[in-house]
């Protein structure tokens, strides 16, 4: 009986040092996964800024182009203003020719 009682506490002392590494693994794993979920809100957080940074920009150059379109229309208005002035002068100076 005693040394089925020595057996039982042997057995039981393994039993709980097992259930001590496995609770030890358990922490252990549950700490990296915990920094992987940390390191994946950083990078989330980086690519979030990185879009907005895009979004900005690629709304400046919009903007940039909608400046350029109306600057070149008015540069068109103009060039034809000077044609016609230009052909009004040309006319001017047609009647004044010497002949």
């Amino acid at each position: 009986a005693m040394e089925q009682g020595i057996q039982r506490v042997s057995e039981g002392t393994a039993r709980v040092n097992l259930t001590r590494q496995s609770l030890t693994a358990i922490v252990t794993a549950t700490a990296q996964i915990s920094r992987l979920i940390h390191a994946i809100l950083e990078s989330t957080q980086a690519q979030e800024q990185q879009a907005h940074s895009v979004t900005q920009r690629m709304e400046n150059v919009a903007q940039i182009a909608n400046s350029t379109e109306v600057g070149a229309q008015g540069l068109s208005q103009a060039l034809q203003e000077l044609l016609i002035t230009a052909q009004s002068l040309q006319s001017s100076v047609d009647q004044f020719k010497v002949r």
